[in-house]
């Protein structure tokens, strides 16, 4: 016996996935209980979450730093220091640790 398809609105949808979540059902035992395509209503609940997800994080607005504040690292921090006969003084050598062992250098020799 072929299957019949209903064809559903945006609104019936989310009629359904909101249902749903009211029920305390799984999106299983509710797909049964109503004759929904489980596929289909587990698709609508992931795109609906990630829809109410997102719109929750452009809501909050998060201050962005202007300024971040940084530190000189000396021998004793773990950092080798150059030979102070052989540098210049317009040699700088910058060293960012982006942690699990990445190391991003960045050096201008005179």
């Amino acid at each position: 016996m072929p299957r019949s398809y209903i064809r559903r609105s945006s609104e019936e949808w989310s009629d359904l996935v909101r249902r749903q979540r009211e029920s305390g059902l799984s999106v299983a035992a509710f797909a049964r209980q109503e004759s929904v395509p489980y596929q289909s209503l587990a698709a609508r609940c992931r795109t609906q979450a990630l829809s109410i997800s997102s719109s929750v994080t452009d809501s909050v607005d998060v201050p962005v730093p202007t300024f971040i504040e940084l530190g000189v690292a000396h021998s004793g921090d773990g950092v080798a220091q150059k030979d102070t006969a052989t540098v210049s003084a317009n040699d700088w050598l910058v060293e960012l640790d982006l942690g699990n062992g990445v190391q991003l250098r960045v050096r201008q020799p005179d």
